[in-house]
């Protein structure tokens, strides 16, 4: 929704969740406007910013582009070690990540029907991705869940000059959760080194990303290697 006091520009309609909720007098430039990352630019007006709340009451500052909008980048899944050329991982945006078990070893639990019965290596690692809002600036999280070897997640980026990178935020998680492992002298396990990445350019991705990570245990046993990774 939109806070008070916010102005709709003549150019641009504010859409939430996939609902318009405000529209300027000059739709026709607005046909194909969607909720997408907020390193996109609004090419009409590019000083356009709202207040917004989506999904789970997440707050943030949000730039709102109507049907003509800058992309700043073509999201493909990446492994660590080859970012998009020239993208800035510290840009505010929302980035779905995946984060696996070396050898995709299940040590986070076990999947019956349609639920995750966490262990307690599982359970660590469910807390410490809760938490990491706590360590670091200008982070904060969307749909998650621990499945038995492996962690999907949204992970929202305030672009803060003093915030992280993706980088950044997925090594501190992976450190914390294996010290903490290391201290309760639970099963000795590693982390894959690099980690899976796609930035979500719009409201559909979102949506797509949020949908595969609710229903990821129900397609544990028909993924012969458990971390399917949609292609969006």
């Amino acid at each position: 929704m939109v806070g008070g006091g916010d102005e709709i520009t003549q150019e641009c309609i504010t859409v939430v969740q996939g609902r318009a909720v405000g529209l300027g007098r000059d739709a026709a430039c607005c046909v194909s406007t969607m909720l997408i990352a907020p390193s996109q630019i609004c090419t009409c007006n590019p000083t356009f910013i709202v207040k917004t709340q989506h999904a789970a009451s997440l707050p943030g500052t949000l730039y709102i582009p109507c049907g003509n909008f800058m992309t700043l980048f073509r999201g493909k899944y990446r492994v660590e070690s080859a970012r998009l050329a020239g993208y800035d991982y510290r840009a505010e945006g929302w980035y779905f990540v995946t984060i696996c078990t070396k050898d995709k070893l299940c040590v986070f639990g076990d999947v019956y029907g349609f639920n995750v019965n966490l262990t307690r290596s599982g359970e660590i690692a469910h807390t410490c991705w809760q938490q990491i809002p706590q360590h670091h600036r200008g982070v904060q999280l969307d749909q998650f869940i621990v499945m038995p070897n492996h962690v999907h997640g949204i992970v929202i980026l305030e672009g803060r000059m003093d915030g992280p990178s993706l980088g950044q935020v997925v090594r501190s998680y992976k450190s914390g959760v294996l010290n903490q492992c290391r201290r309760a002298d639970l099963e000795q396990w590693r982390w894959q080194t690099r980690f899976y990445d796609e930035i979500l350019k719009d409201a559909d991705a979102v949506g797509s990303v949020r949908t595969y990570i609710r229903e990821n245990p129900i397609n544990w046993d028909t993924d012969p290697e458990h971390v399917f990774l949609p292609v969006l």
